[in-house]
């Protein structure tokens, strides 16, 4: 008999690596046996994405006071907030038992949003957890009480989250390698215009290594809102002198095309990344990178790439003039990126999820 799946996403206005892993696990779940669909708490950049990779979407709104991420949920928004939970929760109770043989619930996000409705509903709930907000890291063990299963996608993130559980690391698909681009040097990055993903620091390292006198370009591709993160991040540009050289693409249809143009590849990320997905497919296309040492990109990259401390331009620049100016320790880091990421199969993380997903379903069997 087929079952169901219904993945919940709550980050509907960026479109991350959660969502590419959502759109890989549809593909990858037996169709006999398994159906998917996600669900998003509004329509956006996301559900458009999802879509266009043949996911079917459902749309389970949420009001605006459960729409705002982080940092941006004090005072007045987090009593709206903390008053409209208990009205979403049974709109997710009456789906998911319409809807759902198990759940699958994206970050702390989503489990705030979706576990105690699972719960309540008799539904088993598989949390996948990405990413690693520090700020909340004091919730993570209590809401993993709402879980049957738990998985997440580094040894450290796992640690932080649950004493039980399971690393499956997200896949990554090899590439024909490339050919070592000639002309002047692109550094490029795979980021969303967030204060976490450290942008700053690399316009910062770029204005350093002008001044150096190092001819170079930058590239950052991802989406922002047009919020004061971005006016600042575009006016810190401008401030530097970096119009012209240091480029926000935005949201990009392929990545691939973007990392085909680089050099290095860096991740200036400020704080703890769960994982670090970008990264792992800027390896595989073998791009010599660059990445903060900050939990899963430090266990990620480990000696195949450099690491350097967080929200610090001058050791960015550094490492980024080094690999720029020595030709063969940027081939001999492309080729050791390359080799790391060969670990990363598709087939082994699929495998994985499904065997994540039916000891879910049969935890309340």
């Amino acid at each position: 008999m087929t079952q169901r799946v219904v993945v919940f996403d709550a980050y509907p206005f960026d479109v991350g690596g959660a969502h590419r892993l959502i759109r890989r696990l549809a593909d990858a779940l037996p169709a006999k046996r398994w159906t998917l669909r996600a669900v998003l708490p509004a329509e956006g950049p996301a559900a458009d994405y999802l879509r266009h990779g043949g996911v079917d979407v459902d749309i389970l709104a949420a009001p605006a006071s459960l729409l705002h991420y982080g940092g941006s949920t004090k005072g007045a928004r987090a009593l709206n907030a903390t008053t409209a939970l208990p009205r979403y929760w049974s709109h997710w109770q009456r789906h998911l038992r319409a809807n759902a043989d198990v759940v699958a619930i994206n970050d702390i996000r989503g489990m705030l949003l979706a576990g105690p409705a699972a719960r309540r509903a008799g539904v088993p709930v598989l949390w996948w957890v990405h990413a690693w907000p520090t700020s909340l890291r004091p919730l993570l063990r209590p809401l993993s009480r709402l879980a049957d299963e738990v998985i997440a996608s580094s040894a450290p993130l796992l640690a932080a989250v649950s004493s039980t559980g399971e690393v499956v690391t997200p896949p990554v698909d090899l590439p024909d390698p490339r050919t070592p681009r000639r002309g002047r040097p692109v550094i490029v990055s795979i980021a969303r215009i967030h204060p976490q993903k450290g942008i700053d620091v690399l316009v910062e390292a770029s204005g350093r290594l002008r001044e150096r006198g190092l001819e170079h370009t930058v590239v950052v591709a991802g989406s922002g809102r047009g919020d004061q993160t971005e006016h600042d991040l575009r006016a810190l540009i401008t401030r530097r002198g970096l119009d012209g050289t240091f480029t926000l693409a935005g949201d990009v249809a392929d990545v691939s095309d973007v990392l085909a143009r680089g050099t290095v590849y860096v991740q200036s990320s400020r704080s703890a990344e769960g994982f670090g997905m970008a990264a792992l497919e800027a390896m595989a296309c073998g791009l010599p990178v660059v990445v903060s040492d900050v939990g899963g990109l430090r266990e990620l990259v480990g000696d195949a790439g450099v690491r350097v401390p967080p929200d610090d331009p001058g050791a960015l620049a550094n490492a980024i003039e080094t690999l720029v100016r020595k030709a063969p320790l940027r081939t001999e880091l492309g080729q050791a990126a390359r080799g790391r990421a060969a670990e990363f199969g598709p087939k082994e993380w699929a495998a994985k999820m499904l065997g994540a997903i039916e000891r879910t379903a049969a935890a309340r069997s």
